[in-house]
């Protein structure tokens, strides 16, 4: 797409020019074109993405239509509330960047102005050639908790801006906002020529609203706007090899890098933030995947875009379900299946303990298993054959009482369970890796749904070698932390084992359809597009 130019020019014998002058990149671009009510920015760092919201409210403000009537009669009028999570941001970031796009300052003469202090509020006074002039109000609010939707409940606004919605807003936020947009000018004045809400973001987490919205719920006229990456990574020639970062200049499947031309030092801005920071956080702020910032090193860093999707993967009736199991305070089921050709697809989990799972609350693996486990596979696996494969020491007897094990209780429930073959931390982690660094005919070894959201979650980094306390810097302890992702995880690595064993027959107490074995594959390099 051709960048456009777009300048804003004032004259008058009281001034000097007043000359804006702002070329969008082709994401930014599409952006200023849409009609959607609820647009969203989602880009790396330095991608320009704030100037574009103050820009889209300055071009928004001097293309509303003159009223006709009422206290603003031949004035464009607007009113606009800046969103960010705290005042000291609000106060060192977005009010910086609007002053810089906003001339509130070189159009004091007409009574342009600023407060200094907070609640930071901005008038913009704008004389324009057809004889009208744009009065635009701006308020500056800091939202961050639930409590804080109270601060746009009775305002009367054209349009929302939230700089940096995620992590800090709320959806929330986001709802009253949509709302609330559109009530300024009042209807009997003529009303506004347009309404909306506009916001931007670096990749958040996948278990965020900015996800769930634009990823999968998609509601009518919401649209998100995704700049290509500032850097591409390329793996290495096995699982030892880290890969190397390289900038974007569009060799790969993504266009050019955004912006670059207008950071300090070019490329060069990118390149010198990779050393010392993780996988995960260079996925985030530099490649904008969606992604889970933690401190330690992520346990599956050959874990790639290539190795997601945000869409469903539909079971394939034919084949049976491999389902991984691991007990304890939060026990969990993830459910995997291997394709004819031996591809391993993770297509849905039931979790528990934690506020996105399938049960928030905790629970022991009976519970779990009669209430969620057995009625989610009958409405979604109904006639489908399944294993599950089971964390070894669920072979104990104390986790449940002195004479059922978990296992048992699971083969008691109807369940055909059977224990793992090892808990070997370097085993079932091998056995996942094998996947993950394998290509069948071009596609990856390993595709996760965004489905099975924990799981996906830890592969984006939520699953890790947490830091050692007092150590020197980069130095991990031996095991992964044990958080929301780590339960997940060891689900998946005793389902993966079984099927890399190559296991031709669903064994277990309930017998059942036979297995496909995998396709033997073949290990090739692995190339970043």
């Amino acid at each position: 797409m051709p960048r456009k130019t777009k300048t804003y020019v004032i004259e008058d014998e009281k001034a000097s020019e007043i000359r804006i002058d702002y070329v969008p990149e082709p994401t930014l671009y599409s952006f200023h074109e849409s009609d959607a009510l609820v647009r969203g920015i989602m880009g790396p760092m330095g991608s320009g993405s704030s100037s574009a919201l103050m820009v889209e409210m300055l071009k928004k403000a001097i293309a509303q239509k003159p009223l006709t009537r009422g206290r603003y009669k031949g004035e464009r009028a607007t009113r606009w509330a800046v969103v960010r999570d705290t005042y000291p941001l609000l106060r060192d970031t977005t009010l910086s960047d609007f002053l810089d796009w906003v001339p509130i300052r070189q159009t004091e003469i007409y009574g342009s102005k600023i407060t200094q202090s907070p609640p930071y509020r901005a008038t913009l006074i704008l004389p324009m050639p057809d004889g009208h002039r744009v009065n635009a109000e701006f308020t500056f609010l800091a939202m961050s908790d639930a409590e804080d939707v109270e601060k746009l409940r009775s305002r009367a606004v054209t349009g929302v801006c939230f700089n940096e919605a995620c992590p800090g807003i709320r959806r929330d936020h986001l709802k009253m906002a949509v709302g609330r947009a559109g009530r300024f000018p009042h209807p009997q004045d003529g009303g506004p020529s347009w309404r909306g809400v506009i916001m931007d973001t670096n990749a958040p987490d996948i278990e965020s609203w900015w996800y769930q919205m634009f990823e999968i719920d998609k509601p009518e006229r919401y649209e998100c706007f995704k700049q290509p990456p500032a850097v591409l990574h390329i793996p290495g020639k096995d699982k030892n090899d880290p890969g190397t970062y390289v900038p974007n200049i569009g060799q790969g499947p993504y266009p050019m890098a955004e912006n670059v031309q207008h950071v300090d030092c070019g490329f060069e801005y990118y390149m010198r933030q990779i050393p010392g920071n993780s996988d995960a956080w260079i996925r985030v702020f530099l490649m904008n995947q969606y992604g889970t910032i933690a401190r330690g090193q992520p346990v599956y860093p050959m874990f790639q875009d290539c190795h997601w999707t945000s869409k469903d993967i539909p079971p394939m009736r034919g084949l049976p379900l491999i389902i991984g199991c691991d007990f304890g305070r939060t026990p969990c089921f993830v459910f995997c299946q291997v394709t004819p050709r031996g591809q391993l697809r993770i297509i849905d989990e039931v979790t528990s303990g934690y506020k996105e799972s399938t049960a928030p609350m905790r629970m022991g693996i009976r519970t779990l298993a009669r209430d969620y486990m057995r009625p989610h596979l009958r409405n979604y696996y109904g006639g489908m054959n399944a294993l599950i494969v089971a964390d070894p020491m669920g072979r104990h007897a104390d986790e449940i009482t002195d004479e059922m094990t978990c296992i048992n209780e699971l083969q008691r429930l109807g369940f055909n369970a059977i224990p793992a073959r090892t808990q070997s931390l370097e085993a079932r982690i091998g056995a996942v890796e094998r996947f993950l660094t394998t290509m069948i005919d071009g596609d990856p070894g390993l595709i996760c749904s965004q489905k099975a959201k924990a799981t996906l979650s830890g592969f984006l980094g939520g699953y890790h070698y947490a830091d050692k306390r007092g150590a020197s810097e980069g130095e991990t302890r031996a095991q992964p932390e044990q958080n929301r992702c780590a339960h997940p995880h060891s689900a998946l690595q005793y389902a993966t084992m079984h099927i890399e064993g190559g296991s031709t027959h669903l064994s277990g107490s309930g017998g059942g359809a036979g297995l496909q074995a995998a396709r033997k594959v073949v290990r090739k390099p692995r190339l970043a597009w």
